[in-house]
């Protein structure tokens, strides 16, 4: 999986959410706490300003060891978490998993864009070097 190389290359995870709901937050320590850690997981309740503002993305960061934007990539599918990450200053890849054209993230600020996570793990490698 994508996660799996990112950890193995000695990456940190993070997960940024619009929500603050604690049974989604359970749900992804559940689903992969072996990959994401809490204190790696930015919510609403962090930030001031969401998304499509930068500071989710920012604060992120700062969670992940205190990070500069040009040592992140966010992975978004949405335009407004896009917008974010492109505010952010960060590399922001898209996974179009929705019915949205491609032009409506490419408008977002995407920088890259892959049909689905598959796609984008098959090409992780490729980013990095």
């Amino acid at each position: 999986t994508l996660m799996s190389q990112i950890r193995e290359d000695g990456l940190t995870i993070g997960v940024v959410t619009g929500s603050g709901q604690r049974p989604l937050i359970q749900r992804i320590l559940k689903d992969f706490g072996a990959f994401v850690d809490e204190s790696c997981i930015t919510t609403a309740y962090d930030v001031t300003h969401g998304k499509p503002a930068p500071d989710p993305y920012l604060m992120g960061l700062q969670k992940a060891g205190s990070l500069m934007p040009y040592e992140a990539v966010v992975v978004e599918n949405a335009p407004l978490g896009v917008r974010a990450g492109h505010a952010a200053h960060i590399l922001t890849v898209a996974v179009n998993t929705g019915p949205l054209p491609d032009e409506e993230l490419l408008v977002a600020g995407a920088n890259l864009i892959f049909p689905t996570m598959q796609a984008f793990s098959e090409h992780w490698h490729d980013l990095l070097y």
